[in-house]
């Protein structure tokens, strides 16, 4: 009997230890189900960002190629305001919409580099009115200070 009792709990005990690891595998296999998914999904989130962000770089190229093309000609304080609203856009997406799903260093750094080069060249703010004031004067060597500062932005936004 005692024999029989042994034989019974040993088979209780192995049960409970197939049940048990039945139960760990499933939770593993799920666990790790979702984190595969987790991280595709992160990656088609990072894609889809990349491709937007780039949109809307050429977007914003553009808009200024078109405004160094026009400042060829003769600048304006409309050109700098044009710019600066193209720039201004760019910004609003970046921190938007790119921020958070493109975690590239190589990326966030060619962004910072661009804002660098538009804070040095075409400042906002009252350092930018004054520019802008400045241009309105028709002074011929403002004037060119501009379309240069323009040029150097524009290519920066060619590099990224």
């Amino acid at each position: 009997m005692v024999t029989s009792m042994s034989a019974v709990l040993q088979t209780v005990i192995g049960a409970v230890a197939a049940i048990a690891g039945g139960f760990l595998v499933a939770w593993w296999q799920t666990s790790r189900a979702d984190t595969i998914a987790r991280t595709i999904r992160r990656a088609e989130r990072r894609e889809e960002g990349l491709l937007e962000l780039n949109e809307k770089v050429t977007e914003v190229h553009d808009a200024i190629e078109r405004v160094y093309s026009a400042a060829e000609h003769g600048q304006s304080t409309s050109q700098y305001q044009n710019a600066r609203q193209e720039l201004n856009g760019l910004h609003v997406f970046w921190d938007g919409r790119s921020v958070g799903v493109i975690p590239d260093q190589a990326v966030i750094d060619a962004y910072r580099t661009i804002i660098a080069a538009e804070n040095e060249r075409l400042p906002s703010g009252e350092l930018g009115a004054a520019r802008q004031v400045e241009l309105s004067s028709g002074n011929e060597d403002v004037g060119q200070r501009f379309f240069r500062d323009l040029g150097q932005v524009l290519g920066q936004l060619t590099e990224s």
